[in-house]
């Protein structure tokens, strides 16, 4: 039942026009990229980076505002559309889970790292070597 109801709970955020809105507003609040673009922070994923250079290299800017702005949703991952080209960049996949099975009410979103983005960022990667 619990596993029905994660995935009835995705199901929800993801096509409510109101809970999609809130879900977008909490993770561009909230979601590192902000750190990551500034400089201020740096994430090592293995052999891979995602600090300020790569990511503007694969976004094509490191105005956080120009990227907040253009996530959005597709089916059950976080996107970036570029601006002017279209082109949309997996960043996260989204996924819905009790804290616990079968522990009360409280839910959490966990999102990883898209593998397309783990793609783009082993390229940067390659072309540096």
């Amino acid at each position: 039942n619990s596993h029905d109801h994660a995935k009835a709970t995705a199901d929800y955020l993801l096509s409510n026009e109101t809970a999609r809105e809130g879900l977008l507003k909490s993770i561009r609040e909230d979601f590192p990229l902000q750190a990551l673009l500034s400089g201020e922070e740096s994430m090592a994923l293995g052999d891979l980076s995602a600090d300020k250079g790569t990511l503007k290299a694969i976004f094509g800017t490191d105005d956080f505002s120009e990227i907040q702005q253009n996530l959005t949703i597709v089916g059950d991952s976080i996107v970036y559309k570029v601006k002017g080209t279209g082109e949309e960049i997996p960043i996260s996949t989204i996924a819905s889970r009790p804290d616990g099975i079968g522990y009360g009410t409280n839910w959490k979103l966990e999102m990883k790292l898209h593998p397309d983005l783990a793609k783009k960022l082993e390229e940067q990667r390659d072309k540096g070597k």
